[in-house]
């Protein structure tokens, strides 16, 4: 039978939460260039990021083994990976170009090359040889397109022969890339790095989660174990690899019922966060530049730069994610039988 969608409202309030730190870690980073924060933020900024990326990976490793009991064959996985394509790819291009317009209004005009890779998940090294498309935050989405094709290849096999395979792959894939010396190539480069085991660390999860019976975590075991685990992901990303599937888990244990409307919101509209928050942090910057460097400056922008991404993702959501998820719908393959279809609430950032 099919899972009842009200069990996975923690991973959606993880979306939220692992939204919450990329704004968090670009908000720091933009704070700390206009001299309103001193430079030992960046370290913590930057693991701030590194978690909520974790967050996001884990999460789609164990959203997509949900789906590993549908359909297999090649209708299958041709239906999966336009289902995946139809439901990130239009909000990314979209966001994709109004950046480029943007810097082209600004005389930084684009390279046709450098906007194709970038609508196309071909990843590239930029300027300052980071694996960075036109719109900066579309890194994550070249590996979420990798894994989402190693996921239909495996749909191909037997669903267990299909998941072993994408483990025995992956982990062989990082291991290389972790005893070889660093590619010179940036697709080598993607294909080689260790991030690559989240998704597999999701995998694991969601098979753990499904053979043992759920504790039922109510909001308030789930708030205590999750807030020390956040700390210490913030103070030492060390312990990023092991506490980011730690919560996943914990957010898949939690009892039905127990996260507020507003926090669903937020996981809902976590995408749209991801991807347009920066919109308005550039000329929240550009403010800061131009008031007084004081404490209380700084706490009012920071507040100001948090609360307005969210809602700004919100927004988006709402008045554009929604409807074009809608307008793409009849583009969509047919779903699955209804016993094996993944709630609307757990499609992947």
């Amino acid at each position: 039978m099919r899972e009842a969608p009200s069990r996975l409202e923690g991973i959606q309030a993880l979306r939220a939460l692992a939204a919450l730190l990329v704004v968090l870690d670009h908000c720091l980073l933009k704070f700390t260039a206009a001299g309103h924060l001193p430079l030992w933020v960046e370290p913590f900024a930057y693991r701030s990021g590194s978690a909520g990326v974790a967050l996001f990976f884990v999460i789609s490793g164990f959203i997509m083994a949900r789906t590993a009991s549908h359909p297999r064959g090649r209708g299958a996985a041709r239906r999966f990976i336009a289902r995946r394509l139809l439901r990130i790819a239009p909000l990314y291009w979209l966001a994709t170009l109004i950046y480029a317009a943007r810097l082209a209004a600004g005389g930084e005009a684009v390279a046709p090359l450098d906007l194709l890779r970038s609508v196309l998940f071909v990843p590239y090294f930029d300027a300052d040889q980071a694996l960075r498309p036109v719109l900066g935050v579309g890194w994550t989405l070249n590996f979420e397109m990798y894994f989402y094709l190693v996921f239909a290849v495996s749909l191909l096999l037997p669903a267990r022969l299909g998941l072993a395979a994408i483990a025995a792959f992956l982990v062989a894939s990082a291991t290389f890339g972790a005893l070889a010396a660093a590619p010179d190539n940036a697709l080598a480069t993607l294909l080689t790095s260790p991030m690559l085991l989240y998704f597999l660390a999701g995998l694991a999860l969601h098979a753990l989660a499904a053979k043992r019976p759920l504790p039922a975590l109510t909001a308030r075991t789930a708030t205590l174990l999750g807030l020390p685990a956040v700390a210490a992901m913030l103070i030492d990303s060390a312990t990023i690899p092991f506490l980011a599937p730690a919560l996943v888990l914990a957010a898949a244990w939690l009892r039905p019922g127990r996260v507020g409307a507003p926090v669903l919101a937020l996981g809902d509209a976590s995408y749209s966060t991801y991807l347009f928050h920066g919109f308005l942090l550039g000329p929240l910057a550009t403010l800061m530049l131009a008031s007084q460097t004081s404490p209380w400056a700084t706490a009012a922008f920071l507040i100001l730069a948090v609360s307005g991404s969210q809602l700004c993702g919100l927004a988006v959501h709402l008045a554009i994610e929604r409807p074009m998820l809608r307008a793409v719908r009849t583009y969509l393959p047919p779903r699955t039988p209804l016993r094996t279809q993944v709630s609307a609430r757990d499609q992947v950032v």
